[in-house]
């Protein structure tokens, strides 16, 4: 039995105040070093799924050299 999501702006602010008051309920402290960590949590596992996606396009890990290589990496 699949519930739908409610990912309206009212709802979201609404259940992100419940999420930092059970943090400080829980102690977890600092909410502003929580979303700082979440942020970057979420940054780095975006980033590692398309660099594979990118690999595998191209056919090549990053600085590889072979002659399957389809495309090249621009450096950033």
């Amino acid at each position: 039995m699949n519930k739908a999501i409610d990912l309206s702006s009212a709802n979201v602010s609404t259940r992100w105040r419940y999420v930092k008051r059970n943090l400080l309920d829980m102690g977890i402290g600092s909410v502003e070093k929580f979303e700082t960590d979440a942020h970057r949590a979420i940054q780095s596992i975006l980033q590692r799924g398309i660099d594979e996606e990118f690999s595998a396009f191209i056919k090549a890990s990053r600085y590889e050299r072979n002659k399957m290589r389809e495309a090249y990496r621009k450096g950033t």
